[in-house]
């Protein structure tokens, strides 16, 4: 009787010290998962803009499409970037999608710097403060999206197996 509990203390012992190590190896602070994130994020808006780029140089009047198209392959490289980082740190949604925005607006104005022509050269200062505002948003509104999309795959799979 004594072996007996001894064995299965020490199973449950090892398995729980098993799941301290995988879960502090695998842990996801919010900062490399909003790094990675903006990784995918910029990785999707070359690839879009290059994509629209390509489409709107083959329509009638380019210069007419080119700021929607631009803002639209932010904001869904914005959305994209945010669903990556929550995919990864699923408990802090808010943090990682306001932090993978803060960090695109931080890269296009780094970007924007060596260039001398202005963003906001075409809008008031009142809507290009809006429209950088608006990729933090986008990209927190897309983290939601990711955890939401988690949580019911989770659900859909556990009444699977119920059945």
């Amino acid at each position: 009787m004594k072996d007996k509990v001894s064995q299965k203390n020490h199973g449950v012992l090892r398995r729980t010290v098993g799941n301290e190590l995988l879960s502090s190896r695998f842990k996801r602070g919010i900062l490399p998962c909003s790094a990675l994130g903006l990784l995918v994020a910029v990785i999707i808006g070359v690839l879009l803009a290059i994509l629209i780029s390509w489409i709107i140089c083959h329509t009638d009047d380019p210069a007419r499409y080119v700021t929607p198209a631009a803002l639209t392959t932010l904001y869904v490289a914005a959305f994209i970037g945010g669903v990556t980082s929550t995919l990864l740190n699923k408990k802090s949604a808010l943090l990682c999608g306001l932090a993978v925005g803060g960090m695109l607006v931080a890269v296009m104005f780094a970007v924007s710097l060596p260039i001398n022509e202005s963003f906001s050269e075409n809008h008031d200062v009142i809507s290009a403060i809006a429209l950088r505002a608006a990729v933090p948003i986008s990209s927190t509104l897309g983290a939601f999206v990711g955890v939401t999309k988690k949580t019911q795959n989770k659900k859909r799979a556990k009444n699977y197996k119920k059945r």
